[in-house]
């Protein structure tokens, strides 16, 4: 018997990004679902109740952290893990979200893939994930 892949809410207006981390998340057998704005973020993550959530600090619509303040809010998606997803270095808003809003993780887009893929397994700790 199969069993579900783990979900993973990708959140970012950055088409090329979406599809580089997206590859990355599919080829390792997590099942993405894309959101390319804030409150299409917002949706999915209620309608969908993912396994975990990358979360793009800058969208058009909404600020990321101001997004993970209202999923941390929400009694449907306030356990589900959020890693901030950024090219932007640690700043004292980054750490604000990993200390105030209660973020998971911070993960810089500059990134290798083994690496990304590791914090990922690491928010997601049910998966069996990791098949290089």
């Amino acid at each position: 018997m199969e069993t579900e892949r783990p979900h993973i809410l990708l959140v970012d207006d950055d088409s090329l990004m979406r599809r580089l981390f997206g590859a990355y998340l599919a080829e390792d057998g997590f099942e993405v679902i894309y959101a390319h704005n804030g409150y299409e973020g917002w949706e999915f993550a209620r309608k969908f109740s993912p396994s975990c959530i990358l979360l793009d600090i800058n969208l058009p619509d909404i600020n990321g952290l101001d997004l993970a303040a209202r999923l941390r809010n929400d009694e449907s998606t306030k356990r589900i893990p959020v890693a901030i997803l950024t090219s932007a270095d640690l700043t004292q808003e980054a750490e604000r979200a990993l200390g105030e809003i209660g973020i998971s993780q911070y993960i810089h887009k500059s990134i290798t893939k083994d690496e990304f893929l590791d914090r990922v397994r690491l928010l997601v700790p049910s998966s069996n994930q990791g098949r290089h």
